[in-house]
């Protein structure tokens, strides 16, 4: 759970309405954390982050409104790269049981 805690703190903190006004922040991070916040943003169970795939190097945008709902405005974007180096990290496998059926 320690891992799990650290992630819900990066939420807290970075996904929350500027104070500031319009404002942009890049988090670089790894496609697990990509896939669980995107699952926070989108008030889904986190779980469904095994079912997300992530190219490395890819953009994803979330906008949040000053009353702190939030949009998936792009995920996995890679069309800032050639096709030669795009990759995926695919997310462990979870058993077929704990994922919700569609």
């Amino acid at each position: 759970m320690a891992c799990r805690d650290r992630l819900d703190r990066a939420f807290a903190r970075y996904f929350r309405p500027s104070t500031a006004g319009d404002s942009s922040e890049v988090l670089v991070c790894h496609g697990s954390m990509i896939r669980y916040l995107c699952c926070r943003a989108l008030r889904i169970e986190p779980q469904m982050w095994n079912r997300m795939m992530i190219a490395n190097c890819s953009l994803t945008t979330i906008q949040i409104r000053p009353d702190g709902t939030m949009t998936l405005v792009g995920l996995n974007d890679i069309g800032h790269l050639p096709p030669a180096p795009q990759t995926y990290a695919a997310p462990p496998r979870a058993p077929a049981e704990s994922l919700p059926d569609r």
